[in-house]
């Protein structure tokens, strides 16, 4: 290990015994806690290669600068507001950048593990309150974030550095340790799938990317093959005060399940209008008619008539009725029978399938062989029919007989 991880090793130990002390001073600091940090820092500049004597970095400075009017205006530190927006980080950024050191990424942790236990501390002694003060819309904002259902994360830099996420957003990528990495090492399964260089337009243009069910592979667990996914997600370029883009808020939501849905009713509607061209071919090349009815019935819900929805070509041939679609059997044959009524009536009463020869005197003296059935569900009261005219044979019948 590097004489910077001993040292923060060594510091860690102490600094998490002050924290265990209830607070005492009036600024809500356990007893000796600022010290001991104020000493640590000096020790980590010293390690990093920076004199004792040297101002802290800006971030440090303003940090204990901010305590006192932070104080006086809300009853609550800056600590909280250090932890849960990103200042802490920035301390650490400013620190090492003062020294112009790059530490491991295990200094790095180590360090920062170590100063947001140091604040920590504070934030837990000072919850009841910070629900009572004028902050507590910014905890309730972080726990809506965190509760979000889309997925949100913000990407600093022209590097797309991971800032903060969501749980939406790390369970999208399978909880992986992305914060403090860029989208390329954090995501390498990306490259080729045209997102890299999308963020890197967003980011010099300034103009947010809107996307609607973008597929996306993504590997959820070491080792295992890339998932398929679905997103609808906005790319919101982020400004600071000068105009320039300091970052990107990605937000959207996972529209993987809602996609395949939607394919499968694709799907399934093409093999329905596959299924019907065939049956359409099918019985629109048969010499028997075929005609699918529906019946009317009355107020007790007797059949009373029937309409004709569709016919075959040969439909008019076996029947002699011309134009029958969307028309009754009433006002095509008004003398018609009332046996048929009854027949098709009790078909779709039932839904028993019928076989059967009839005479109908109206239509030409023509007999008909038919087969009846039910379809589509009760309510609807639909009967098809295959039917021959039988009228010839009837003849030969009689004169046999």
């Amino acid at each position: 290990m590097s004489v910077l991880a001993d040292l923060l090793s060594d510091h860690r130990q102490a600094l998490l015994a002050r924290l265990a002390a209830p607070p005492a001073s009036d600024d809500g600091w356990p007893p000796g806690l600022r010290e001991s940090l104020g000493g640590f820092l000096d020790e980590v500049g010293q390690a990093l290669g920076r004199s004792p004597d040297e101002p802290l970095p800006q971030s440090t400075r303003r940090i204990a600068e901010a305590h006192a009017e932070q104080r006086r205006q809300t009853g609550v530190g800056p600590e909280e507001l250090v932890h849960a927006y990103g200042r802490l980080r920035d301390a650490i950024y400013d620190l090492l950048e003062a020294t112009g050191t790059q530490p491991t990424v295990r200094e790095f942790r180590v360090l920062s593990a170590c100063l947001t236990a140091a604040v920590a501390g504070p934030v837990r002694h000072l919850t009841s309150e910070l629900r009572a003060s004028a902050d507590v819309g910014r905890l309730h904002l972080l726990e809506l974030f965190q509760q979000a259902p889309g997925f949100v994360t913000f990407l600093r830099g022209p590097g797309h550095v991971f800032e903060i996420s969501n749980a939406a957003y790390q369970q999208l990528v399978g909880h992986r340790d992305i914060l403090g990495k860029t989208v390329r090492e954090a995501l390498p399964e990306l490259v080729g799938q045209g997102f890299y260089e999308l963020l890197d337009r967003v980011y010099t243009t300034g103009n947010p990317f809107v996307g609607r069910a973008v597929r996306i592979e993504l590997q959820t667990r070491p080792g295992e093959p890339r998932v398929e996914a679905f997103l609808d997600f906005v790319y919101q370029p982020i400004r600071g005060g000068d105009g320039r883009v300091l970052g990107i808020l990605v937000q959207g939501q996972d529209v993987t399940a809602t996609r395949r849905q939607e394919t499968e009713r694709q799907a399934v509607e093409e093999a329905l209008r596959a299924s019907e061209e065939r049956y359409r071919t099918l019985f629109e090349s048969i010499d028997d008619g075929f005609c699918l009815m529906q019946m009317i019935v009355d107020a007790r819900g007797t059949t009373v008539d029937y309409r004709f929805l569709e016919t075959n070509a040969a439909f008019e041939g076996q029947t002699g009725l011309r134009d029958a679609v969307g028309r009754t059997a009433r006002e095509l044959v008004p003398t018609l029978d009332e046996s048929w009524f009854r027949l098709y009536g009790g078909v779709a009463d039932t839904g028993e399938t019928a076989r059967f020869e009839n005479h109908a005197p109206a239509m030409d003296g023509r007999w008909f062989d038919v087969y009846a059935s039910r379809v589509g569900q009760p309510a609807q009261r639909l009967v098809a029919l295959v039917f021959k005219d039988i009228t010839a044979r009837k003849k030969v019948e009689r004169l046999v007989a």
